[in-house]
């Protein structure tokens, strides 16, 4: 799960005071199924990450090094040896274990929320007609310093640039009000059908260099379409720029013809004018397969990176940035949004389920239980109160001085003397439920106890009419 939030006041930090600011705000467990769960879903997705990992990120405790000079050698080597018939590169970012290897899972969550950041900025931009440089964004997550934290949190937060602000964000939080699901999806929705063409012409001119007969063109042609191939994948191959470069170096050793040699660097470094050296078959060819190549390395100026207003330097970028996981985690929160109420068994794992649904909670948690636990309570205790969240308890009296519930409501009225607990007992109440923030119902009896284990049928809500409703209802029996 995740929220969303919409501040129109001081307290976030120095760079949004007095303006508004839209917070995502990820639970880190969330998080990283939301990331596991994309990953698993496509091997494109695992390989791009895989390979975008092995080159910028492993063995380094934070994602922002600035390895990005670091990072364009490695692939320029794995190019090379691409080209010579060695996929080795290829072969190591298919093995990349996302789930065993925490390393490599933080470096794609903060690759997601970079990602995200942009794509929800440049559509928020979109939606309001707004100027880029009107909406900054910054990330957190304990694996990554960009910029200074200013809480414990994971999240990303966009905010507008200007002390007084802009008015889109306040424009934003009226429409969420006013549609709630149905704004999230009108702002979601664009964003994955963009992403989705984008890629599948991506990919196509990928495919196209496998079937490419290049008998008739010239030698360096097809020597670029090798290295684009070198990583012996369907789906990921070498920047570029590697490219380029791969195939000058392939030259060079190969002691090939030295004013052909020259050729090559010329036109693809671009350190001397290509057109005084370079004769225009060569110089041709190598335009011709670079204009029918993939340019987009899973990520470019056209769908996800920003040339200007980015927490990282250029030529890091491409390796912090991904299309395919973007999209992925978009489309899943997307689904979520489309199908905002859910019907499922809790499979006999009542604790652990309890105890994710109150650790999403932010403020304010209510609790409407036909009868109570001692557990259940230390449950309460342990994901809520410590942390100052407010809970108000409502259920039956007891009916004797022995037995769970009344053990039970001795805690919670022992509790409600020293912590953030308000307890309440009534008659007549028949119907186990959680309100978690106003955004989440979840109904179903998913009280654990020290004694029993068993499967419970858990009804969860997301609509806010649903949540508002029950807030309403609770107030007037508490």
């Amino acid at each position: 799960m995740w929220s969303a939030q919409v501040f129109l006041s001081e307290g976030i930090g120095f760079r949004t005071r007095q303006v508004s600011a839209l917070e995502l705000d990820f639970q880190e467990d969330v998080l990283t199924d939301l990331v596991l769960d994309v990953i698993d879903s496509s091997t494109r997705i695992k390989e791009w990450l895989g390979l975008k990992y092995l080159l910028y990120h492993e063995d380094q405790d934070q994602v922002d090094r600035k390895n990005g000079f670091n990072a364009f050698d490695k692939m320029e080597d794995g190019a090379t040896s691409g080209l010579k018939g060695d996929p080795n590169l290829g072969e190591r970012a298919k093995r990349v274990d996302f789930e065993r290897n925490e390393d490599a899972r933080d470096f794609a969550e903060v690759t997601l929320l970079h990602t995200l950041s942009h794509l929800l900025r440049d559509r928020l931009c979109m939606r309001f007609g707004a100027e880029t440089e009107h909406l900054g964004y910054y990330l957190e997550h304990p694996a990554s310093e960009v910029q200074t934290a200013t809480s414990d949190k994971t999240r990303i937060v966009l905010f507008e640039t200007a002390v007084g602000g802009f008015g889109y964000l306040s424009e934003f939080a009226g429409q969420l009000v006013d549609d709630g699901i149905e704004t999230v999806g009108e702002l979601i929705t664009p964003v994955v059908k963009f992403l989705t063409a984008h890629e599948e012409e991506v990919q196509g001119k990928f495919r196209s260099l496998s079937g490419r007969d290049f008998e008739d063109e010239h030698a360096h042609a097809e020597l670029m379409a090798r290295a684009f191939k070198g990583l012996d994948s369907d789906y990921i191959y070498p920047h570029a720029r590697s490219v380029r470069r791969a195939v000058y170096e392939y030259l060079s050793e190969a002691d090939a013809d030295d004013d052909a040699s020259e050729t090559v660097l010329d036109e693809l470094t671009s350190d001397i004018d290509s057109a005084e050296l370079a004769d225009d078959e060569s110089r041709n060819s190598i335009r011709d397969i670079l204009r029918d190549a993939p340019l987009c390395w899973d990520g470019c100026q056209h769908c996800v990176e920003e040339t200007r207003e980015c927490s990282f330097l250029t030529f890091d970028r491409p390796f912090v940035s991904s299309r395919s996981l973007g999209r992925g985690a978009l489309s899943e929160i997307l689904e979520a949004v489309e199908n905002p109420a859910d019907s499922f068994s809790s499979g006999f794992k009542i604790e652990g389920l309890l105890q994710d649904y109150l650790s999403f909670a932010r403020e304010e948690v209510l609790i409407q239980s036909e009868r109570l636990t001692p557990r259940f309570i230390e449950i309460v205790h342990t994901e809520l109160l410590e942390f100052d969240i407010d809970v108000t308890v409502l259920t039956t009296p007891e009916e004797s001085e022995t037995g769970d519930h009344y053990n039970a409501i001795q805690t919670c009225r022992d509790l409600a003397q020293t912590t953030s607990l308000s307890f309440v007992t009534q008659e007549g109440i028949e119907e186990n439920i959680l309100s978690i923030d106003g955004v989440c119902l979840v109904r179903g009896d998913i009280k654990p106890s020290s004694t029993a284990t068993f499967d419970a049928t858990v009804d969860v809500d997301f609509r806010v009419d649903a949540c508002s409703n029950f807030e309403d209802q609770y107030s007037r029996q508490g």
